[in-house]
């Protein structure tokens, strides 16, 4: 265990590392590798990194009884009396009486009380989600449905709770012996035969013991995670969103030192990313990156042509120009290898071809406002779900406007124009309405300039951070293996 209390920060990174922690805690405290070793002859225990040699191995129905469920038919169903256990009632490792079905309680005295389930006693599923064994936390008595196992422990030889603790870390196991492909089933045979490795019932409970103190720290120690994360990220938003809605130079400078103070924290994981090219955005369209503390405010509709896509049905075959669409613009790209070709008579395509510097603009669906840069395109024409935005190049740089068109304050203007329409549009007057803060061309190509560096680094940033959660990932499925 030293390999996970020495790197803790490092392992608690990955993605999955509550799962895995939880497998380790698991897969150590069945083999006994917490470092103890209990001295029979003083009766106390050594903590030693070693493997107990006073264990036996059994199978599972030398120490405990094992049944399969009965085949309840929903016409036994009833509104009250004895619960049923069944697959879809074991969650998080008990069994839960949220949506539990019932039968009369005929049932109790009609049916074999191997079908009981009582308090302490193992469940496991054998069908589906198989092999996660749950306990019988309640005072009540359950009924035992079919694809669920039952295991009673014999209390002379093992406890309920180290039981379990066995069970869980054979979840691997049971899926690799487990029968069928799309649905996982396990045989009673299969069960019974399965060897644990018993220590005595000293052993087992002190093992149990450290066990459960060990998996509260964990939980704790995720829990406090979980909320540092969720803390961060609001302030993260918050930061964003002051600087998008600032209305005077002194609000924009107040907020950009808010993010600057707090650049570690809000910088610190993968996920951050977006959020702080989201900002950059928000700084170059504001002036921060330039200086200017004055732009000129206009309408989209007063710098750039403004008109629809053109109708038409896609075609694979090359009988047009290229026909980009909505779904052709993922993560800022186009693959024009997989964009479509269009029908199109000469005097609409001369109407409707895109050229170099052209935006286009998605006006409708869970998209609307994704937009697009168009640069070293094929001969093309945009469908009738884009619209075409064609920037006055004398009065702005295609460069420029495609940075308002990922900014904060851009997204918000969309979200405000969509409000209240049922299919989530936004049409070329309200696209045309959008007022934009431009400066001289010359500052615009240099707000450009700072911009694109700032995101290459922002990029850097998140490969970065995505290559030490990654790292972290390994190192906690590693730890894992060799502990297995």
């Amino acid at each position: 265990m030293s390999q996970i209390t020495d790197n803790l920060a490092l392992f608690v990174e990955g993605d999955n590392k509550l799962s895995l922690l939880k497998e380790l805690i698991v897969n150590a405290a069945a083999k006994g590798s917490f470092g103890i070793n209990y001295d029979i002859a003083s009766g106390s225990f050594k903590y030693e990194d070693l493997n107990p040699s006073n264990w036996t191995v059994s199978t599972i129905q030398e120490v405990a009884e094992f049944t399969n469920g009965y085949a309840f038919k929903s016409s036994d169903f009833v509104d009250d009396g004895v619960g049923i256990v069944r697959m879809s009632d074991l969650k998080n490792n008990e069994i839960s009486v949220d949506k539990m079905k019932y039968v009369s309680k005929d049932f109790l005295s009609n049916l074999s009380p191997a079908f009981q389930v009582k308090p302490n006693d193992l469940v496991i599923g054998m069908s589906g989600s198989i092999g996660r064994p749950c306990f019988n936390r309640t005072n009540q008595i359950f009924l035992l449905n079919q694809r669920v196992g039952k295991i009673s422990p014999d209390l002379n030889l093992v406890t309920p709770e180290f039981l379990a603790i066995s069970l869980a870390s054979l979840e691997q196991y049971f899926l690799q012996i487990s029968m069928g492909s799309a649905i996982k089933n396990l045989s009673t045979s299969q069960i019974k035969q399965t060897k644990i490795t018993i220590p005595p019932l000293e052993i087992q409970k002190f093992i149990v013991e450290k066990y459960n103190e060990f998996s509260i720290l964990v939980e704790s120690l995720m829990t406090s995670k979980s909320d540092e994360k969720l803390l961060v990220t609001k302030f993260r938003n918050s930061a964003v969103d002051a600087i998008s809605k600032a209305q005077t130079p002194e609000e924009t400078q107040i907020a950009w030192e808010r993010i600057q103070n707090n650049w570690e924290v809000l910088t610190g994981t993968s996920d951050s990313v977006e959020s702080i090219k989201l900002l950059i955005h928000d700084l170059a369209t504001q002036g921060v990156l330039s200086g200017e503390e004055i732009f000129e405010v206009v309408n989209l509709k007063d710098i750039a042509q403004i008109n629809y896509g053109y109708t038409e049905s896609a075609n694979s075959a090359e009988i047009g120009p290229k026909f980009l669409r909505i779904t052709d613009i993922q993560m800022g790209k186009v693959n024009w290898d997989s964009v479509p070709y269009c029908s199109i008579s000469s005097a609409d395509e001369e109407k409707h071809l895109l050229q170099g510097g052209d935006l286009v603009f998605a006006r409708t669906g869970a998209t609307t406002g994704k937009s697009y840069l168009l640069n070293n395109h094929p001969r093309s024409v945009c469908a009738s779900y884009l619209i075409r935005v064609r920037p006055d190049v004398e009065k702005v740089l295609p460069e420029y406007l495609y940075l308002y068109f990922q900014s904060g304050q851009y997204w918000a203007d969309v979200d405000s124009g969509i409000s209240g329409t049922a299919q989530g549009g936004f049409n070329s007057t309200k696209l045309g309405a959008l007022a934009i803060r431009i400066p001289d061309r010359a500052t615009q190509a240099e707000i450009v300039k700072k911009t694109n560096e700032l995101l290459q680094v922002c990029e850097d940033l998140g490969n970065s951070l995505l290559r030490r959660q990654i790292l972290a990932e390994r190192y906690s499925r590693s730890v894992v293996s060799i502990s297995a």
